[in-house]
């Protein structure tokens, strides 16, 4: 099993991660993989966009109102054509499907996971 390079504790608590909720749901026409245009609100940190390859575990209606946790403190990137401002975290299986990451209760936009 390949293991990935050590990183401090410091460099963990670098990167921010919140528990948002999916207010809209879209394809991304524009992605050469299919892909879903979510924009996510995080509360007292703002809605933001992503652009997510999650198409073959989720339909479009069943995202709306759940809630996901992204990575927050990435900078924007341009992904077919959509500013995508946050990661949202998944499990990628073997075949490719990727598993969102979720809260397995409901809790308060914007908190940070530890």
């Amino acid at each position: 099993m390949d293991t990935e390079p050590s990183i401090s504790f410091d460099d963990f608590l670098k990167i921010e991660m919140r528990v948002g909720t999916v207010r809209s749901a879209k394809r991304n026409e524009k992605a050469k993989k299919p892909a879903y245009i979510l924009e996510i609100d995080f509360g007292q940190f703002g809605v933001k966009t992503s652009s997510a390859q999650i198409t073959e575990a989720y339909q479009l209606d069943e995202l709306i109102g759940s809630q996901v946790i992204a990575v927050t403190n990435f900078p924007p990137k341009r992904v077919a054509g959509v500013k995508s401002e946050v990661l949202v975290l998944a499990v990628v299986e073997e075949d490719g499907r990727a598993i969102l990451l979720r809260p397995t209760q409901k809790v308060e936009n914007g908190m940070r996971v530890a």
